[in-house]
Order: C-alpha cells, then sequence, then structure tokens
C-alpha cells in the first residue's frame, strides 16, 4: 500500500485534518465579505487550511482566490502575483461579457493588456514608465476583483506570506491601509508565518494595519485529534500502531503538523506489520540523517550565546522561564538582556519560539540533531 502520510507540502482532502473551528472562523469571514489576519508558525498547516477554505468558498458558488508573496522582490512583483488572480476570480462573470470585461478593465487598469485565448483569457501588464508606482496596480487590480462579487457572493482574495511586504519597502502596509480602507463587499484573507512581522504589521501599537480584520492564530492540532488521525491513517495502509506509539510520535515532533507527519512516513517506511516505537526511532533518525548537513550549518551559524541557549532548549524540551537565575547559569549568561536579545534573533530566524510550555526549538528534527552526542 501507498504511504498514508505526506509532508513538505500543503495537504489537502483526507490529508487535512481537524481544523474545523479555524476553517470555519476564515470561511465565514470570506464568505461574508469580512477581512481576517491568519497568523501561524510555518509548518503548522496554515496553507492547507487557506487551500481548503478557498476550495470550499468556490464549490459553494462563490468566488475566491489565493496568491503567494513569498518569491516577491518589489512592488511590480506583487501586482504580478496579485494579478493572477484575476482569472480565477472572473471566470464565472466573464461568461458572455467579454466585451463588457475589456471595458471595464480598461477603465480601471489601464495598464492591463487582455488576450482572449480558447476557454478563456490572459493577462499581462504593459511597458510602463520606469518611474510608475506599481502600488496604484495593486490597488486598481484588487479593487476590480470587488466590483466581481454582490452581496450574496462576495469575492474574497487571500494574500499569503503578507509579512514578506515588510522587507519590499516600508510603504507597502500603507498600500494595503489604503485598500483596505477603500474596498467594499470583498474579503481579503492577510496571513503569515513570521509571527513577529505580521504582529508588526496588524497588532503592535502603531501597526500600520492595525485594526483591519479578525486575527485568527492558528495552534497545534490537538494531541488526541492527531494521535486519532495517525492512527487511523496507519491501520487504513495496513500498518497499525498503537495509541502510546501516536502519542509518543506527536510528542517527539512538538505536535507540528509537518513534522509529525514527517516522523510518520518514515516510520511506515521502517516498519513491517505495525508501527512500532523501534520503527518510529529509525524513521525519525532516517529524517534527521537526510537534513543533518543543513542542520550543522544552522548551528555552526549562531552565536556561542544562541548555540548555548539552543542546546539547553533540546535538553529541556522547554523553558518557561528564561530570565531566572537557574536558566541564566544554565545558558552561561549573566544578564537577562543578553538571553532576550538572543531569544529574539532566534525567534525572527524561526529556530525557536514562546508557546504556551515555554521557548522551545521550533524544528523537532534539530531538537533531535543536538541531542545525538548526548544519548
Amino acid at each position: 500500500m501507498a504511504n498514508p502520510f505526506q509532508f513538505g507540502r500543503a495537504v489537502e482532502g483526507d490529508q487535512f485534518t481537524d481544523r474545523e473551528e479555524p476553517l470555519r472562523l476564515v470561511t465565514t469571514c470570506m464568505r461574508e465579505g469580512q477581512n481576517a489576519i491568519l497568523v501561524s508558525p510555518r509548518r503548522y498547516g496554515k496553507t492547507s487550511l487557506l487551500k481548503t477554505a478557498v476550495r470550499s468558498i468556490n464549490d459553494s458558488g462563490g468566488h475566491a482566490a489565493m496568491v503567494d508573496l513569498m518569491l516577491c522582490a518589489d512592488r511590480r512583483a506583487v501586482a504580478d502575483e496579485v494579478r493572477k488572480a484575476l482569472l480565477p476570480l472572473s471566470r464565472g462573470w466573464l461568461a458572455n461579457r467579454v466585451a463588457q470585461w475589456r471595458e471595464l478593465v480598461a477603465s480601471r487598469i489601464p495598464h492591463l493588456a487582455i488576450t482572449l485565448e480558447h476557454g478563456g483569457y490572459e493577462t499581462t501588464f504593459r511597458p510602463v514608465a520606469r518611474d510608475y508606482d506599481w502600488g496604484d496596480a495593486i490597488a486598481s487590480t484588487i479593487n476590480l476583483m470587488a466590483e466581481l462579487g454582490t452581496r450574496d457572493a462576495p469575492v474574497a482574495l487571500v494574500i499569503d506570506e503578507f509579512q514578506k511586504i515588510a522587507s519590499i519597502d516600508s510603504g507597502l502596509a500603507g498600500v494595503f491601509k489604503a485598500i483596505v480602507d477603500r474596498t467594499q463587499g470583498m474579503s481579503l484573507v492577510f496571513s503569515g508565518s513570521r509571527r513577529h512581522l505580521m504582529h508588526d504589521l496588524f497588532t503592535h501599537e502603531g501597526a500600520p494595519l492595525k485594526g483591519t480584520g479578525m486575527l485568527i492564530a492558528l495552534d497545534l492540532i490537538a494531541r488526541d485529534d492527531m494521535v486519532r488521525f495517525l492512527m487511523q491513517r496507519a491501520a487504513g495502509a495496513g500498518k497499525p500502531m498503537s495509541d502510546g506509539v501516536a502519542e509518543s510520535l506527536f510528542d517527539v515532533a512538538h505536535g507540528v503538523p509537518n513534522t509529525v507527519q514527517l516522523f510518520a512516513f518514515w516510520a511506515y517506511q521502517e516498519a513491517d506489520r505495525r508501527i512500532d516505537d523501534e520503527a518510529v526511532a529509525r524513521g525519525i533518525a532516517l529524517a534527521v540523517d537526510a537534513v543533518a548537513p543543513e542542520l550543522a550549518v544552522t548551528f555552526s551559524e549562531l552565536s556561542s550565546v544562541q548555540q548555548r541557549i539552543v542546546l539547553v532548549l533540546a535538553r529541556e524540551g522547554a523553558i518557561a522561564h528564561p530570565y531566572e537565575a537557574s536558566s541564566l547559569a544554565a545558558f552561561g549568561v549573566e544578564q537577562p538582556a543578553t538571553v532576550s536579545k538572543a531569544l529574539r534573533r532566534l525567534e525572527e530566524s524561526e529556530i525557536a519560539w514562546s508557546t504556551a510550555r515555554g521557548w522551545q526549538l521550533v524544528n523537532a528534527a534539530f531538537e533531535q540533531w543536538l541531542l545525538r552526542d548526548e544519548r
């Protein structure tokens, strides 16, 4: 049988598990024309949830599309990425209204060229003056999308990895604030995986986009739900695992969905007829071996204080009070400010983060790699 676990990419269908409440919140905002801000660390299943939400809206007769700003380096690239959403959003509206559509585009976005093709159309931006502000193209394109919606079926646009605008230029946040202020009858879902950057944009005092939508924080899937998912998937693929094995797999992966599936994938490969503790251990070792060179580089690029902190986090699992005397002694640091600065850098690099348990390493594979020499 095929391996029932997937990792490293967004999952859909029966691979998507137990996100009913955040999915309900996101889809409700999209259907009702309300804006939302989804904040989630990488590997938590954010993209899977958003793709499921977009499909749900479209399957129910609405109009939703999703773009990703991760590879955008300037305003032109952001405008191009947003432009790509026009085709899926306008497909139903366009039927038998080509001339009207061309007139609408020409009046709203004169720099956008339309090329009709069999079964649809393509769009490209025409050459513009060097000093053209591509922020205007972004705003005009999104405003045009809003006109495609109706009171009963508003348009929804998901913008994933939105925190990228912070590194493109400081004025882009203002462009999107103006879009939010002027756009009616449309839902914008701003999604990001860098928590500190998303909070700088949306929640901190003086944030340029503060109050522009409902904040939704995507947490870990509940332990019992993920354990049930692991057991059902494993049994369905002919290699069952006990609840104890599933629980230990969940715990060693810190409950992070992508890491849980990564370790489960290799445990399934290593198992004979059942996935037991030995198969899980061999599977984790394989997964860690595959990325060991990359992990070694990551560790070598840390400062000495950061290296000591990640080693302690690996040994302890989590540190709830990193500024107490006992923690400072374990880190080999005298001043709490030194630890605060190091933790901030580790969080910005997505190496460590603050969780309900305390500060812990983001990547469970990194933790397992650090612990190898101590076993």
